[in-house]
């Protein structure tokens, strides 16, 4: 069952006026007035209540997002927060869902004027939707009723901040929902450690991978890591620039997410002597042949700029977010003065049903 919604704010409240057991919001942005328009149109009070939102700062601080956490907390809702948010979702008891692009607040709800922009749907859930907003709140960090005075006063102070204060204040808040993420995530393959950008994260993830080898990387054999990585004639560099040592508290710049040598390729841990490969899982199914084709000498090409040389047939396309990215899974550093007619051969073979000639793959910038 799938009904278009004209009128979000009349849908919402027929709903509101039926739902017997739960209910659950999930916004991006909330407003007071929005969430009072809620409690006032629900019949039955005794319902389980719960609502998930963003707290971002400078929204509280500017009154795009607003909240009143004692009124919710005295009318039994249950509070969570994750700056990971971008889903507007209304479930009724756990049955049926409006789920569209109206966030929480007066004007999404278009409590003070018709709507006509929005796209929304009433649909019934399934249980793949069901498990993702399971996944949603367990990530999530629920606020203390106990402090619904103090959240409300830091929230309201924030009006007297300047900028750097804000983003201060801001970045232990981010902090706090990676640490918690961190470790209540139940796929730990999908977990972004590579943006982590403090130490106290670091360490942590740190610590989650010792204990999690088998499940977040592969060993590299001996012969692998001299015949492939050529380890033995280039220990220096990769010491230096590139493996990651798990006996040791990690360095800040060597997770530092903007390291350009990780971008393309997987990270190598060093572990009681023993040599790790971070594992990838990738799909060229996601895209067509045209785009892989751009992606990868797009690539090899900045590949190239520093210094690397890659395997063609090693690389896999990532989905990480919204995003899609191409990791090369074996590679080492540059040596080959051809590695322009390599490559041009290598992609030749990959794309083969696709007719393409060398001079369609023709590697600009990557020359001797």
């Amino acid at each position: 069952m799938m009904k278009f919604i004209s009128d979000i704010k009349q849908e919402l409240a027929d709903q509101l006026k039926t739902v017997k057991y739960s209910l659950i919001i999930i916004t991006g942005f909330v407003t007071v007035e929005g969430f009072k328009f809620v409690e006032e149109q629900v019949s039955i009070k005794r319902l389980k209540k719960k609502i998930l939102f963003k707290l971002e700062l400078a929204d509280f601080q500017l009154g795009a997002s607003s909240f009143p956490f004692k009124y919710a907390f005295d009318r039994g809702w249950d509070i969570y927060y994750d700056n990971t948010i971008h889903a507007k979702n209304y479930i009724f008891d756990d049955h049926l869902a409006i789920q569209g692009s109206s966030n929480l607040t007066a004007n999404g709800l278009g409590l003070h004027h018709e709507r006509s922009d929005d796209n929304n749907v009433l649909w019934q859930l399934n249980t793949e939707f069901r498990e993702w907003v399971d996944q949603k709140f367990k990530l999530a960090i629920k606020f203390d009723p106990a402090n619904a005075e103090s959240i409300q006063d830091y929230l309201m102070r924030l009006a007297d901040d300047g900028q750097e204060e804000l983003q201060k204040k801001q970045e232990q808040i981010d902090r706090r929902i990676a640490e918690h993420r961190l470790f209540n995530s139940s796929d730990i393959l999908k977990i972004k450690y590579h943006f982590i950008g403090n130490n106290q994260l670091q360490n942590t993830f740190i610590k989650l991978l010792r204990d999690n080898l088998d499940q977040l990387t592969e060993e590299i054999s001996p012969t692998d890591l001299n015949s492939v990585y050529k380890y033995e004639d280039n220990q220096n560099w990769y010491k230096k620039y590139y493996i990651i040592s798990l006996d040791l508290e990690v360095k800040e710049q060597v997770f530092q997410y903007k390291n350009p040598y990780y971008l393309y390729t997987p990270r190598i841990y060093q572990y009681r002597g023993r040599f790790y490969r971070e594992k990838l899982y990738g799909n060229y199914s996601l895209v067509d042949s045209a785009t892989l084709l751009t992606k990868m000498i797009k690539t090899l090409q900045h590949l190239f700029v520093l210094g690397l040389e890659a395997d063609v047939a090693s690389a896999k396309l990532i989905k990480e977010g919204r995003d899609l990215k191409l990791r090369y899974q074996r590679f080492w550093p540059l040596t080959n003065p051809n590695i322009n007619e390599i490559y041009q051969r290598e992609l030749a073979k990959l794309f083969l049903k696709q007719e393409l000639t060398l001079d369609n793959l023709r590697m600009e910038g990557v020359h001797e």
